[in-house]
């Protein structure tokens, strides 16, 4: 099974560090209905327990957390997770509740020593994509996009510089240029508040707007990151791009 999922690039792959072989440590599903076609939950394939939690992640981890695991009457209940319950996969409904991501807090970075990475810091200010690309998990993970208010996105830049000294920031975001006004939002804000800071950030063609653009570059946007995949009009078609 693993081999076959291999193949068709669902398979995450890491090196073993004492004989340096490749070997499976996860599977990337973009559903769960994968779980029932190879039967994903069988003897040979014990590291599968719960599939990762898509979409509204917080909301059922805390429910999750809250329960006993033991009780499959009690995980039934649980939105938005997958379970092996002796022979059977119970899939249950999905979570619908949308986290509000402006009640997501700063990271703690300093559970990490940042002198041991290089000196670009990234932050998360979005989640989700307005795009369903074939080969791409975003969209079946976090759901429609939606993103942090530019308020909240300054305080977290803001934060970095006073207590890193931080000159350099990347937006991880899978797409930062879905909402023009949320992003023309931001570079006026540091733009208006001086904020001398170099940033970048992911970013797709189908999101490109020049007056937005050169107001992001004006506020300190240096590098953007397109999706390009291909020149091919037909792979682009067959990839839903």
């Amino acid at each position: 099974k693993v081999n076959e999922l291999r193949k068709k690039g669902l398979v995450l792959d890491a090196k073993d560090p004492e004989t340096g072989e490749l070997k499976p440590y996860g599977i990337s599903l973009k559903n769960s209905k994968i779980l029932k076609k190879y039967n994903l939950f069988q003897n040979d394939t014990p590291y599968i327990s719960f599939v990762p939690i898509v979409d509204n992640t917080e909301n059922t981890l805390k429910t999750l957390l809250k329960s006993n695991i033991n009780n499959t009457q009690e995980l039934t209940k649980i939105s938005g997770i997958t379970f092996k319950n002796g022979n059977e996969t119970i899939i249950n409904k999905p979570n619908k509740e949308k986290y509000d991501l402006d009640k997501v807090p700063i990271p703690n970075r300093e559970l990490a020593d940042l002198e041991d990475y290089i000196d670009i810091r990234s932050i998360l200010t979005s989640r989700g994509c307005i795009n369903q690309c074939n080969f791409c998990p975003t969209y079946n993970y976090w759901g429609s996009w939606r993103g942090k208010s530019a308020e909240n996105v300054i305080k977290e830049i803001e934060s970095l510089i006073k207590k890193y000294n931080t000159k350099k920031i990347i937006f991880l975001d899978d797409n930062a240029t879905v909402s023009k006004n949320r992003m023309q939002k931001i570079s006026n804000i540091i733009i208006k508040k001086k904020i001398n800071i170099k940033l970048g950030c992911l970013s797709s063609i189908n999101t490109y707007d020049k007056e937005t653009f050169e107001l992001m570059h004006k506020a300190g946007f240096k590098w953007i990151h397109f999706g390009i995949e291909s020149g091919s009009q037909k792979v682009l078609n067959n990839n839903n791009k």
